[in-house]
């Protein structure tokens, strides 16, 4: 029996993950190609997606600390390792039978485990796959995005992600001109406190000076006003004498 458990009569729904703040941190991923340049000589495709993008990722996104295990489980690669598939203990160094099979114990366990998790997801959300293996995930608004990598920036440039950089920052000096519309899951954990702080007080000064300085309406009705006061108002003669009457009543200060 599995260990995950979820309610079977309730429906769930997929967007909270097609619209959640890992997919702009995918764009920027796959924005630099550099990143996954070995993805055409891989066997495991999604396998090598899921691993070089979460490398990528950490710097942005704690995975390790989310309890949310279905997010977790959304952005990991589903695809099950066939039986003898890995090649758990190969190469040439010396290593202890023993150590082999507490090795291979481990291994097996995390595999067991991981497939476990997988089927969970696939119920809970009703995605089992189909006869022909199609994974239904949304990554950028496309599913199976780790067989398209060479079309990664056109996948971008279409979706609602093409702005992306705009909305990011990485510079590790802060020389760089700080975005009016940058997102802070857009910095990376490294610099984020000290470049947000910075975006934050550069929004204020702005505003602070917006208020501080005299709007063009402003100077425009004040002008108009002395204008006409003094059209209406002609200047009192050097001789003219001003005649103060005390109200009756009032006392010896007023």
């Amino acid at each position: 029996m599995s260990k995950y458990y979820y309610d079977k009569h309730a429906t769930y729904s997929l967007a909270p993950f097609h619209n959640h703040e890992l997919q702009d941190i995918m764009a920027l991923f796959l924005l630099n190609p550099a990143l996954y340049s070995d993805y055409k000589t891989t066997r495991d495709k999604q396998g090598y997606f899921f691993s070089t993008f979460r490398s990528f990722a950490d710097n942005y996104y704690h995975f390790s600390e989310t309890k949310d295990l279905d997010l977790r489980i959304y952005f990991m690669s589903q695809a099950k390792e066939r039986a003898g598939e890995a090649n758990i203990c190969g190469g040439s160094g010396r290593i202890s039978n023993a150590a082999k099979k507490e090795f291979k114990s481990k291994y097996h366990g995390a595999e067991t485990n991981r497939a476990e998790m997988i089927d969970y997801f696939q119920a809970k959300y009703r995605v089992a796959k189909d006869p022909s293996n199609r994974d239904v995930r949304l990554f950028l608004g496309v599913t199976e995005i780790w067989n398209k990598l060479d079309q990664a920036a056109e996948i971008i440039a279409s979706s609602r992600w093409a702005d992306v950089l705009s909305r990011s920052y990485s510079d590790e000096t802060c020389t760089n001109p700080i975005p009016n519309g940058l997102e802070k899951h857009l910095i990376p954990h490294a610099i984020r406190n000290r470049v947000w702080q910075k975006h934050l007080n550069s929004k204020r000064t702005c505003v602070n000076s917006y208020f501080a300085k005299p709007r063009k309406d402003e100077e425009d009705e004040e002008e108009y006003a002395f204008s006409n006061e003094s059209k209406s108002s002609p200047p009192l003669p050097a001789t003219a004498k001003f005649l103060v009457t005390i109200p009756s009543g009032a006392d010896d200060d007023w």
